[in-house]
């Protein structure tokens, strides 16, 4: 079967076509190769941070939101019967909460301190969990920074109900509470029964190179069937 030669108006509609649509496809390579470098850098960051010794919370640079992953020791005394459970959370399989506790330091600052996991021991009600130790304690831990998720719902103080760590609500009415950053506990006297601390270094997917070897593949795709399509004249 012969083929049809195109006329020039769609010849050049062609070509902008194809070009423009490499130009997007180029465009998202590249976008990726920046994302790489990024994940990287943060892994690095995340990395060096882990491998210092803890450093005194009283110490931490301001603003304490850029000193994420940095290990950091504090000490004070947990007030009593205040806590939060931030839901649903898993961990080896298992559904359940992350529990917040607040340790006010001597000087007044309270600081939320996320003390590890706790099972569901059925969809009301949670696993049995020690409470946090009394008088003056050394907590070492993280720095995180409160993030929410673009599908994580919108918590119910009245309730109680917390799927992420909204620091500045739950703090409020706190004496000099720190609300930009929470740390998260790494060690225990006793890492026996919940909670149990969560990981510290994090498992962060890092597929960007893949993904812009995808976008880059499909723009030389594009420019190769455009190709064998003029050859056979169809464009």
């Amino acid at each position: 079967m012969s083929s049809v030669p195109s006329s020039p108006r769609k010849r050049y509609r062609a070509v902008i076509l194809v070009m423009l649509a490499c130009s997007i496809l180029c465009a998202l390579g590249i976008w990726q190769l920046k994302r790489l470098a990024w994940k990287q850098d943060i892994i690095a960051m995340i990395e060096e941070r882990q491998a210092q010794a803890p450093v005194d919370f009283a110490d931490l640079p301001t603003p304490h939101s850029e000193q994420e992953w940095t290990r950091v020791r504090l000490r004070g005394v947990f007030v009593t019967g205040k806590h939060f459970m931030i839901s649903p959370r898993t961990m080896d399989g298992k559904v359940g909460m992350h529990l917040l506790d607040v340790l006010q330091l001597p000087d007044g600052t309270t600081v939320a301190v996320n003390r590890g996991f706790v099972a569901m021991r059925t969809p009301e009600q949670t696993e049995t969990f020690a409470p946090p130790p009394e008088g003056t304690v050394v907590v070492e831990g993280v720095v995180r920074v409160p993030v929410r998720g673009s599908f994580t719902p919108e918590n119910n103080p009245v309730r109680a109900e917390w799927y992420w760590a909204d620091i500045a609500t739950m703090l409020r009415g706190e004496q000099k509470p720190i609300t930009d950053i929470y740390v998260q506990q790494t060690a225990t006297a006793s890492t026996a029964g919940y909670p149990i601390p969560l990981l510290v270094n994090p498992e962060l997917p890092n597929n960007h190179a893949q993904y812009a070897a995808f976008w880059f593949g499909m723009a030389g795709l594009c420019l190769l069937v455009f190709v064998l399509a003029r050859k056979k004249g169809y464009a």
